[in-house]
């Protein structure tokens, strides 16, 4: 049963008297019961595509047709009157976004916001919502602020929001990449369930086209703000046909590419004619590393814990059991774990964004409390919405302290600038070829400048991630309930 029917949409904005045409003239069907992958570059168009269904780019220039059916009736959303398509958005339509710590509100518990979006405001509707995106601690969860639930926990959250109204079409924006890699397939899986038993079609918006291989029924791909080709999920993977799906497929890492350069897309496209040609690369090992015996960075036995303030006790939540590491000049470090395992705790905590509640932290020597501008020893690269030439800047000047957009969001509220030299840490969101870019600029020691003045070049890089079989050479750090295994 059709419910979706997108035919000819062009989208475009006026920029200075200048017009842009982020979306043109694409066409593309969605059934109940379906999974529609829309794959492409960030730029490509995708995330427009996603917003103009209803249109919430309200400075956007609409033409072409949007058609939702519903009740035996068929609503042109893009000509509709307001008034229809608030009802639709309201009580058909739901959306998951990239990045659930800038959608839910951090001052509020999971459990209220929930229920905002739901239908029936009681607490056996609210667990039955938990339960049903496998959040089985429900009491728990229900009373949780955003901050104190792990990446993972937070999309399910926005998943139960999205659920909450029942809606026919669900349209997911990347709501796994800022996920690692086990819990990416937890949540698709768990998508992919929902769709079945709710007989909900999905708008499933990525950048990664295998992570589609077991999930979406069919795939369209974006170019330039074109689909440049739509098939079923097994035809796209097995036998693409356009030079850019090609492209697509090969860029992405694999096991024979270990301790090789990765190659750009733009590397393996060429323009002849006004046509494209998809072309093979040769692989380049990347450099090897050096490292020496000087140590820049020490943890000793660091813990932390949360307090939830009940109402007749306090309850104390470890998520830090005695991290002890060095990370020694030139090291490049990896520090891997799932979803809640405590890397960014630790990223936070070496950033001061936290305070460690045992332990101590030790910088050049020196204890970290005695430094009074940190931010002229650490310099941060963030994953989420990064792009190789800012990772470049940061890299080069320093050995890299990285994170998720949460911490991200968290070192802007409180004004802090981590600018120059130093050790430091890379998260989970960060694509396999920033952080190569990353590792290669900091390799090369490019110097720059501020102010006028050269800055030294980086001592030492820590990654914080899922998967390190690409870029990492050296040490690998394994952290599973806050603990180094």
């Amino acid at each position: 049963l059709r419910i979706l029917d997108v035919n000819n949409l062009s989208v475009k904005f006026t920029q200075k008297e200048e017009v842009f045409e982020a979306v043109k003239d694409i066409s593309f069907s969605l059934n109940s019961g379906e999974i529609l992958g829309l794959i492409g570059e960030s730029g490509s168009g995708k995330s427009v595509t996603s917003q103009s269904i209803t249109r919430l780019i309200e400075n956007a220039k609409y033409t072409g047709s949007v058609s939702y059916f519903t009740d035996n009736q068929c609503i042109d959303l893009i000509n509709c009157s307001r008034s229809q398509l608030q009802t639709v958005r309201r009580e058909n339509v739901a959306y998951i976004f990239q990045e659930p710590m800038t959608a839910l509100n951090p001052l509020m518990p999971c459990g209220n916001q929930i229920l905002e979006s739901s239908f029936t405001k009681s607490k056996d509707a609210l667990f039955e919502l938990l339960n049903k995106v496998e959040l089985n601690d429900v009491e728990r969860i229900a009373k949780s602020h955003p901050h104190e639930l792990s990446g993972g926990q937070r999309q399910r959250i926005m998943i139960a929001m999205a659920l909450a109204k029942k809606p026919k079409l669900l349209i997911a924006d990347e709501p796994t990449t800022a996920l690692d890699i086990a819990i990416q397939k937890e949540i698709l899986s768990l998508l992919k369930k929902l769709s079945t038993e709710d007989n909900m079609g999905i708008l499933f918006i990525t950048h990664d086209l295998l992570s589609l291989g077991e999930f979406a029924d069919r795939i369209a791909v974006m170019y330039h703000g074109e689909i440049v080709e739509q098939n079923k999920t097994s035809k796209i993977l097995n036998s693409p046909k356009h030079p850019y799906t090609k492209a697509l497929i090969e860029s992405r890492p694999s096991y024979r590419k270990k301790g090789n350069i990765l190659e750009e897309i733009s590397d393996l496209l060429v323009e002849s004619n006004g046509d494209l040609i998809y072309k093979k690369t040769t692989l380049e090992k990347l450099p090897a590393n050096t490292s020496s015996d000087e140590v820049i960075l020490e943890l000793h036995d660091i813990g932390k814990y949360h307090v939830q303030n009940g109402i007749f006790k306090r309850t104390k939540n470890k998520v830090l059991h005695d991290i002890s590491l060095k990370v020694n000049r030139g090291d490049i470090v990896g520090l891997i774990g799932e979803s809640g395992s405590g890397k960014s705790t630790i990223a936070k905590i070496v950033l001061r964004i936290w305070e460690e509640t045992s332990g101590k932290i030790l910088l050049h020597g020196k204890d970290i409390s005695s430094f009074d501008d940190l931010s002229r020893h650490m310099s941060s690269v963030v994953g989420v919405k990064g792009n190789a030439g800012q990772a470049n800047y940061a890299a080069s000047k320093a050995g890299i302290i990285g994170f998720s957009k949460s911490v991200a969001l968290e070192l802007g509220s409180r004004n802090i600038r981590s600018n120059v030299i130093a050790p430091g840490f890379i998260e989970t969101e960060m694509t396999d070829k920033l952080a190569e870019d990353v590792v290669q600029s900091w390799r090369d020691g490019i110097p720059l400048k501020r102010g006028g003045q050269p800055e030294d070049v980086a001592n030492a890089c820590v990654f914080l991630a899922s998967d390190l079989s690409n870029y990492i050479t050296g040490q690998v750090l394994h952290v599973d309930g806050g603990m180094l295994t």
